[in-house]
């Protein structure tokens, strides 16, 4: 299973990175997610090649985490740098134009979280709960088994506020 296989990719990184640093000043990895500590960290070469094959074909940019948080079941939290607000909007405008047609898949009851206008998604799926943002530049998708019913966990909008709602959807 994907998820599984991504896992896996995720455990062997940690013998290879150093788990307090990203090693990119401009890209900021909160220690704490809601309740949980963040327990693993993946940067560099290793979090593009998780990310792209999680989706079948390049999507990462060069400057790019993936972070764990907790124990089993564990978040996750994947964070992409593009090279500015437009380009970071267009990816996540193309996510969420898929998300929304897809007719079968792991994701499902996409839609955008009132209390936050347009600019933050959710969906359920592979047993979590997911929401996507944007932030400045950056993209976030946060994937998470802890409640934050209708609102983000409030350490991470202190470091990616949420936006001004997108473009037409």
């Amino acid at each position: 299973m994907l998820i599984r296989r991504t896992i896996l990719i995720l455990y062997s990184g940690a013998l290879l990175l150093c788990a307090g640093c990203t090693g990119n000043p401009e890209i900021k990895v909160p220690d704490r997610l809601g309740n949980l500590q963040r327990t693993m960290l993946i940067t560099g070469e290793e979090a593009i090649q998780v990310i792209n094959q999680m989706h079948g074909l390049p999507v990462a940019s060069e400057v790019n985490f993936i972070a764990e948080y907790g124990e089993d079941p564990k978040d996750l939290l994947y964070v992409t740098s593009y090279k500015n607000a437009d380009e970071a909007e267009k990816f996540l405008l193309q996510m969420v134009t898929k998300l929304q047609a897809a007719n079968s898949g792991p994701f499902s009851h996409l839609h955008a979280l009132k209390s936050y206008g347009k600019s933050v998604y959710v969906t359920l799926g592979l047993g979590a709960i997911h929401y996507i943002y944007r932030s400045s530049r950056y993209l976030l998708w946060l994937h998470t088994y802890q409640n934050f019913g209708r609102e983000l966990p409030e350490n991470l909008i202190r470091e990616y506020p949420v936006e001004k709602e997108v473009q037409n959807l």
